[in-house]
């Protein structure tokens, strides 16, 4: 059973399409592409929004995703059968407290980097150079 694409997510065009049922090639496999000299191996990944109409994307093994624009002389070729890619999806924990500060993170999908920091707020207020507090939060606004 395949897989609902993700929100987001949209078909391939319909040259990138026929390319790839051309060689047997679904979503989730394992494929080889080559192109001027360099080989690329992973897992062709949904057509988004973001690509261009002739880019191919692949996860690699080292977990980051690339495109890569299908010409004429790329050549491709089916490695294995694979599941369509599913994104994974918990409940967000309950807050113990609402005393607690708010902090906004980023994430960036496909990456394995851990970054283990000790977490500090900057909590001085910005300024506009001049030596003045820039309108917000207890600030004023410059003139």
């Amino acid at each position: 059973m395949r897989a609902v694409p993700v929100q987001g997510d949209v078909p391939y065009p319909l040259r990138m399409q026929a390319l790839l049922r051309d060689h047997g090639i679904e979503e989730g496999d394992e494929i080889l592409i080559e192109k001027e000299g360099t080989a690329y191996r992973g897992i062709l990944m949904p057509h988004h929004a973001f690509s261009g109409e002739e880019i191919l994307t692949i996860k690699l093994s080292n977990g980051y995703n690339v495109g890569i624009q299908a010409t004429a002389e790329t050549k491709i070729e089916l490695v294995a059968k694979g599941e369509i890619p599913t994104r994974r999806t918990s409940a967000l924990p309950q807050r113990a407290s609402t005393s607690l500060r708010q902090i906004g993170a980023a994430a960036a999908p496909g990456t394995r980097r851990v970054v283990r920091a000790p977490l500090e707020l900057d909590t001085r207020v910005p300024s506009n150079g001049k030596g003045e507090r820039c309108a917000g939060k207890g600030g004023r606004e410059s003139p």
